[in-house]
């Protein structure tokens, strides 16, 4: 631990929300703006991803085209690690593209042969049958909007070099056209703002892909950053940080020796300080990242760490030989503060 709380010379690293994806027949993945991918659990024939972020869970859609039962849901617990077989859906449904409503957590299913709507319940994998769209067209993608809470989807036939953008009435399944996009965009996903995310790339010949923006008028895209050959990705979802976990190590914290600190849920990307305090709780502005702390006196613990692009990261830090003293200690980012935990060093 040192006794500033914060010194940063160069440009702070903000990072972006966690963007999660699917490499097609082998696991998840997560998505730098750089062009990075990062590899995540293996889960088998991953085809699609979809964020709750009524229950902080993801959604993934496993299709084995060989076996002959039907695609197989799990739930992937981000900061747990844990994967949850929930079970199989019909074996007379085809392909897989999920979506996940902002507001309600509820689950739902497109058919990529019949455009058919289905919703599928997350406890069980049941599917229950909604309607249907144009079934000259085959669904590749789909996400909510974050504000407007409308259900968005981008149709087109096999071996097109563009595509259809459509908004979906998940009462009916009935389809809506809005605008042709230039690309064959195959995986859709919003940000925050509800801006509309693509990927456009050849499924399954290992890419490469771009990941694009996405007018919601026009159709336009507009390149982001593009992934290198060698990967088959698949879905698309992003997980917003809005709320990092920190918990501390199993391990009893003993003064001179290692200590382990872990960050979960924060953005991807990102440089990330502790603050520690051995005064209590309290409150503390840090201006330079537009946060308030909840240390009274806060101290740091050195230079930041980068969290992972799927948003965790671990610290380690060396305890001072302060024997019976209880310590305060909080993650932070630019915007961002995690919980506030405690413990006394042995």
């Amino acid at each position: 631990m040192c006794s500033a709380l914060f010194s940063q010379s160069a440009p702070i690293q903000e990072g972006h929300d966690v963007i999660v994806t699917s490499e097609w027949g082998e696991r998840l993945g997560f998505l730098g703006l750089n062009g990075v991918f990062e590899a995540g659990p293996t889960m088998g024939q991953a085809q699609d991803v979809a964020y709750d972020p009524t229950s902080d869970t993801i959604f993934l859609m496993n299709d084995d085209v060989f076996a002959y039962d039907g695609p197989d849901l799990y739930a992937y617990n981000p900061h747990t690690l844990q994967q949850t077989y929930i079970g199989d859906l019909d074996l007379g449904v085809d392909g897989s593209v999920l979506a996940c409503h902002p507001g309600t957590g509820e689950l739902y299913y497109l058919n990529w042969g019949s455009t058919k709507l289905y919703h599928l319940d997350k406890q069980t994998a049941a599917l229950t049958l909604i309607g249907s769209g144009a079934p000259a067209r085959v669904y590749r993608g789909a996400a909510f909007h974050p504000q407007t809470h409308e259900l968005y989807a981008v149709q087109s036939p096999i071996g097109s070099l563009a595509a259809t953008l459509v908004v979906i009435d998940v009462a009916t399944g009935a389809s809506t056209v809005l605008t042709q996009v230039d690309r064959n965009v195959r995986s859709l996903t919003f940000d925050q703002q509800g801006g509309l995310i693509g990927l456009v790339g050849i499924l399954p010949l290992g890419g490469p892909f771009d990941l694009v923006g996405i007018s919601l008028t026009t159709g336009q895209t507009q390149v982001i950053t593009t992934y290198p050959s060698g990967l088959s990705l698949g879905g698309l979802s992003i997980m917003p940080a809005t709320s990092p976990t920190l918990t501390l190590s199993s391990s009893t914290p003993i003064g001179g020796q290692t200590f382990f600190v872990a960050v979960t849920g924060a953005k991807a990307d990102a440089h990330t300080w502790l603050g520690w305090s051995l005064t209590g709780a309290g409150s503390t502005v840090v201006p330079q990242l537009g946060i308030t702390l909840g240390l009274a006196s806060p101290i740091g613990s050195g230079p930041p760490l980068v969290s992972r692009l799927d948003g965790r990261l671990m610290h380690t830090v060396t305890l001072p030989q302060l024997i019976g003293v209880q310590v305060w200690v909080q993650a932070m980012q630019m915007d961002l503060v995690s919980n506030v935990e405690t413990f006394t060093i042995q």
